[in-house]
């Protein structure tokens, strides 16, 4: 149960560092180094290791130990292109559903959006991102598209980055979803689906952009800083 409990404390900080750019694409994760950092057993970190690439965090690699994961273009095209589908689907079929408290949640959610946007902290705007977008499909009928839309987001956590690389793509994707949130409470859920097909589209181009100049900025630097570690 310590164990456990240890290996989870350790993917928790390490998950969290990945998210918020602390540790960029590509960054070497050695079992041992993060056991003495984190005053644990190789046992444990192997195990949040694991539970990293589990969500797609994080890549390893035979003979060259775990990395940060790297996202190729095609592979943000591919993903943001099914979660489009899925989310547009989930978003036609719960059109009208949502309750009271459901619609309250939804404009709470995006008053914090606005102001995460207004005080700058891109961070907490990605976070606040997946709780809109949880919050807007919560009357989808259908539990197996909410699971497999839940899964999805949680294989692609690191792509929160795109806001805070790209502070541009972040108001420009919170005037987005004022349009999808705007078709959804008029009840024109077939307009609502279109808008978020387009959002997911040019949410994946952003991304790519970004994570693109981002790799070869953060890479350069990190195999200079390889280089020289003894």
């Amino acid at each position: 149960m310590a164990r456990k409990l240890r290996s989870t404390q350790v993917y928790d900080a390490l998950r969290e560092e990945i998210i918020e750019g602390a540790l960029p694409p590509g960054s070497r994760l050695a079992a041992r180094a993060l056991a003495l950092r984190f005053d644990s057993s190789d046992i444990p970190v192997r195990e949040a290791l694991w539970m990293l690439a589990r969500d797609g965090l994080v890549q390893n690699t035979p003979y060259a130990g775990a990395r940060v994961r790297q996202f190729t273009q095609r592979e943000i095209e591919e993903t943001y292109a099914v979660r489009g589908h899925l989310e547009s689907l989930a978003l036609k079929l719960g059109a009208g559903r949502l309750d009271a408290e459901q619609t309250a949640n939804v404009k709470r959610v995006m008053g914090e959006l606005d102001a995460a946007l207004d005080a700058g902290n891109l961070v907490r705007y990605g976070r606040l991102n997946r709780e809109f977008h949880e919050a807007i499909l919560v009357g989808c009928p259908n539990q197996c598209l909410l699971d497999l839309i839940e899964r999805l987001w949680d294989g692609q956590a690191s792509y929160q980055m795109v806001f805070r690389l790209n502070p541009e793509r972040a108001r420009a994707s919170q005037a987005e979803h004022r349009e999808i949130v705007d078709a959804m409470f008029s009840g024109d859920g077939e307009r609502a689906a279109k808008l978020i097909m387009a959002h997911r589209e040019r949410g994946a181009q952003a991304l790519a952009q970004t994570s693109l100049a981002q790799s070869e900025e953060e890479l350069a630097q990190i195999e200079a800083e390889e280089t020289i570690e003894p």
